[in-house]
């Protein structure tokens, strides 16, 4: 190397080296590997072998200007870096700042080396100093990496149903059904372990490592082109072809069928209508959740599917609230307060000019006392909503009666109220009994309309209510729905039914023979 490129790379290194690599005395005096692969792993056994060896810095050995070629000096910031990374928990400050600091320097001396051997091939094309450079540019280059290439994949491992085989008529019982064991590899990420760091990584169970690999390019005229990047047509490669894998061991989600949830869809081919209650008949679609009074089925899930869909249904609502919704609500804001100031200035000024225009008079005592007269009740002469008027049910209203007679013990604690919830339903189930031991299957009474529509009331006032935060509310309501993962086409696997053979005569006249039967002839 030059005297002027070494006293410039050194005022550099020293610039930026913050954890002070380049003063710790590391570096043996008599060390050196000629595998840049190897520097690490033979530096160790040979401090194993010998703990006492004299060592240096490479701060001291740049002033003595003992460096002679550029892979000495990779050489030593390799050994240095490498130690001193190895003694640090793996993603910490210092940790970060020393792999930067190899990686700085390394591709600032492969860039000065490059610079210089391109001046050197142009004025003098036979030079040693030029065949020197070129080959610890090789050297330095190909051992040299970003990362030490570990990815951490997950395994999945779930297991499947196999589809059942076709069974013979005049088989035994057929095998139960057995599942077989599917792994699915998921690719998470890169570890954050600098190449200069020999220790194994530990990953927990599910985890394990794989290598990434890039692919080498042989030759030099496609190395720039997309075809240099894409597999070989042929099925199986030559032997002197290069691999074009460039992961080992890495697995995209999209190249498998990953399970997504699919919520519940009713089919009425394949299942039976249910059975309505009684209780329900007669009821308005609107006052239960659970009951469509169009379809033929009965659902309490919505009727969505997100297999096909890639945003869910939480982030449509939120980037529908904070584009639409959040405008739509200060508009009814600003609507209502301005509404609301104008009715209050209207009342201000209606009070002022009553106050001007009407006189202060004296108080005149009067001797006579007028009798007293009572008020008549105000009638509301609002107009009368049809929709009311059809929606009345005597039912309705002895429901409203009972719930104002227990409205006491309503509003004292949650227990109270889910006390008031088991009596009705023992009620319940006493007038139906004695509904059944009278008159068997019926119409319901209108005591049990009440009485269903009462529970039915509470039991959503005590969900709604703040109750369910309370410590004292014993019951736990679960928010999960049953989701449907796998939807199988087909038939469960079951035993054949035995057609069992009639027991009279097959129907054949008796003087008709078979073609295999001649008269007073036997086989």
């Amino acid at each position: 190397m030059k005297h002027t490129k070494q006293e410039d790379l050194t005022a550099v290194f020293k610039n930026a080296d913050s954890q002070g690599l380049l003063s710790r005395s590391i570096v043996p005096t008599k060390f050196h590997e000629k595998n840049p692969d190897l520097i690490l792993q033979n530096y160790e056994a040979y401090i194993n072998d010998t703990p006492k060896v004299t060592k240096v810095s490479i701060h001291d050995k740049l002033n003595k200007k003992e460096y002679s070629t550029p892979y000495e000096l990779y050489h030593d910031i390799k050994l240095v870096a490498g130690h001193e990374i190895s003694q640090l928990p793996v993603g910490c400050t210092e940790y970060q700042e020393i792999d930067f600091f190899f990686k700085f320097t390394t591709e600032l001396l492969l860039r000065e080396v490059g610079t210089v051997g391109i001046k050197l091939k142009t004025d003098s094309p036979d030079d040693e100093t030029l065949a020197i450079l070129s080959d610890d540019f090789e050297r330095i280059s190909t051992s040299y990496s970003v990362t030490n290439g570990e990815v951490i994949t997950q395994i999945h491992k779930y297991d499947e149903p196999i589809a059942p085989a076709y069974h013979s008529l005049y088989g035994s019982q057929p095998t139960p059904p057995a599942t077989k064991t599917v792994v699915q590899p998921l690719f998470t990420g890169l570890v954050g372990r600098s190449a200069l760091d020999t220790r194994n990584t530990v990953v927990p169970g599910p985890y394990q490592l794989a290598k990434v690999v890039g692919t080498p390019h042989v030759i030099a005229g496609e190395s720039g082109t997309i075809k240099a990047f894409g597999g070989f047509s042929s099925k199986i490669p030559p032997p002197n072809q290069p691999p074009t894998q460039v992961l080992d061991s890495f697995f995209h989600p999209n190249w498998y069928t990953i399970e997504a949830p699919k919520w519940l869809i009713y089919k009425q081919k394949t299942l039976k209508p249910p059975v309505d209650s009684t209780l329900v008949k007669n009821v308005n679609s609107n006052d239960l959740r659970v009951f469509e009074k169009q379809s033929q089925c009965v659902s309490f899930g919505p009727l969505t599917d997100l297999r096909g869909s890639v945003l869910s249904e939480e982030l449509k609502t939120s980037v529908w609230l904070n584009h639409i919704g959040r405008k739509k609500i200060n508009e009814i804001r600003r609507d209502y307060l301005a509404a609301k100031e104008s009715d209050i200035l209207d009342d201000e000024g209606l009070e002022s000019e009553t106050t001007e225009s009407v006189p202060v008079v004296a108080e005149v005592p009067t001797a006579v006392s007028e009798p007293e007269v009572e008020e008549e009740p105000t009638v509301d002469d609002g107009n009368v909503k049809l929709e009311n008027i059809l929606r009345y049910s005597p039912e309705t209203v002895s429901m409203l009666q009972l719930l104002k007679a227990e409205k006491e013990e309503l509003v004292k604690t949650p227990r109270d109220l889910q006390r008031i919830i088991s009596s009705s339903l023992l009620k319940l189930n006493k007038v139906r009994q004695e509904r059944y031991l009278r008159v068997g299957v019926s119409d319901p009474t209108s005591t049990e309309v009440a009485l269903y529509k009462k529970i039915l009331k509470l039991v959503t006032l005590l969900i709604t209510s703040d109750a369910t935060k309370l410590s004292e509310f014993a019951l736990r309501i679960s928010k999960k729905l049953p989701v449907l993962l796998n939807d199988y086409h087909g038939v469960l696997p079951a035993p054949l039914t035995n057609k069992m053979a009639p027991a009279g005569k097959t129907g054949r006249l008796p003087g008709i023979r078979g073609p295999y039967k001649k008269k007073n002839r036997y086989l």
